[in-house]
């Protein structure tokens, strides 16, 4: 899961939301047993990750018009070839209010184009 962070960071331009008690999990392994402990907010967000990266996907060999739509995560906005976005931002609000989480003073400017990885940035 880390490395998965680790790609939307470097590959999409975006930063990633952590809430204020997030504790730096070692591997995948103890993500899971932390989710597993019941932690609402460990777990939403990891939903909004996992949704987000389905969002984000895009055919590079694609014609125009993707990665066109514009959505806000927990923190920073994303782009998108999807219009529908409905319950991924009612997940990103329950998160929000439930969580609390610590942005970053600045986001990146999404530059609404499909990546070599087939990824919108």
């Amino acid at each position: 899961m880390r490395l998965l962070v680790a790609l939307f960071v470097a590959g999409c331009g975006t930063t990633t939301f952590i809430p204020a008690d997030d504790g730096s999990a070692s591997d995948a392994a103890s993500e899971a047993s932390d989710v597993d402990s019941g932690d609402p907010c460990k777990t939403m967000r990891l939903q909004i990750e996992s949704a987000k990266a389905q969002l984000q996907q895009c055919q590079v060999s694609g014609s125009g018009g993707q990665c066109q739509q514009e959505v806000n995560d927990a923190c920073c906005p994303f782009t998108t070839s999807s219009d529908n976005t409905m319950m991924f931002q009612a997940l990103v609000n329950q998160y929000k209010t439930a969580c609390k989480p610590l942005c970053p003073n600045q986001c990146p400017s999404p530059q609404k184009v499909c990546d070599m990885t087939g990824s919108c940035r």
